[in-house]
């Protein structure tokens, strides 16, 4: 992922958004995407939500190495 190299694509926080709200996401695509957005989220320097995304990835699946 760009993002975790520290280069976020302007539209990439709004894809993660879109996927939450719209795919079916599986067992394990719901807690990725949300540690993706997580890191997308704290490369925009928005810790707060960061956290609560990485908090959640972790709720939903404690074995995630992304979280």
């Amino acid at each position: 992922m760009d993002a975790q190299k520290g280069q976020v694509r302007p539209e990439a926080l709004a894809d993660c958004n879109a996927s939450l709200e719209t795919e079916p996401l599986n067992r394990l695509g719901m807690p990725q995407t949300l540690a993706n957005r997580g890191i997308i989220k704290l490369r925009s320097n928005d810790t707060a939500g960061a956290l609560a995304d990485f908090n959640e990835a972790i709720r939903q699946h404690a074995n995630l190495a992304a979280a």
